[in-house]
């Protein structure tokens, strides 16, 4: 049974040029899909995977190939779409960007405070977590302790900048593999914004 996206899409768009589905998609389909993202990012496996489904069915649409030999995942690549994870994970970090920098009405709570020791590893930007033991799933996932956690790994030079070069730049660590985005539970090596 196809899904909502096709339904209603492939109806009205299927004869429609490659740019004009992707114009439908990046402006119909992913904002409800990100939808108050800042503080509903998902952490659970099937969840991750249910939204990154749907823009995997979109690649297909608008390339229109549906070959089960053809990858979706060089779709993604040719068509410049980063994932959702990934975008919700830059979201996040720009929005405690703009707090920190009081361009936003966000207050950092009080139980989150800078380290005083600095180290190769940290930078004077550096927040503790504090409040509710990071075993607590619910509090660990939430907004501020998973945010923090990511924004402790970024390089102090990129933190410094403004609003919106802040957001560009955190787009080159992605891309490049310096940062990896990924699954809330997997482990690698290189530094990680999805534990």
């Amino acid at each position: 049974e196809k899904s909502k996206f096709y339904q209603n899409f492939y109806r009205n768009l299927n004869k429609c040029p490659q740019d004009i589905k992707t114009q439908a998609y990046t402006s119909m389909v992913r904002p409800t899909l990100e939808y108050a993202q800042m503080v509903w990012d998902p952490f659970k496996t099937t969840e991750i995977h249910s939204l990154e489904k749907i823009q995997r069915q979109a690649a297909r649409f608008v390339t229109g190939d549906y070959s089960k030999f053809s990858s979706v995942t060089e779709m993604l690549n040719i068509l410049h779409w980063p994932s959702l994870q990934q975008r919700r994970c830059v979201a996040r970090l720009t929005m405690l960007h703009k707090a920190i920098n009081n361009n936003v009405a966000l207050t950092m709570p009080p139980y989150f405070e800078h380290t005083n020791t600095i180290t190769r590893s940290s930078h004077p930007l550096t927040f503790q977590l504090r409040g509710q033991p990071l075993t607590y799933t619910p509090y660990l996932y939430s907004f501020y302790p998973r945010t923090v956690r990511f924004w402790n790994v970024l390089p102090y030079g990129l933190i410094n900048q403004g609003s919106e070069s802040f957001q560009k730049g955190l787009w080159q660590p992605i891309a490049s593999g310096d940062i990896v985005v990924m699954l809330p539970k997997d482990t690698q090596v290189v530094p990680s914004l999805g534990t």
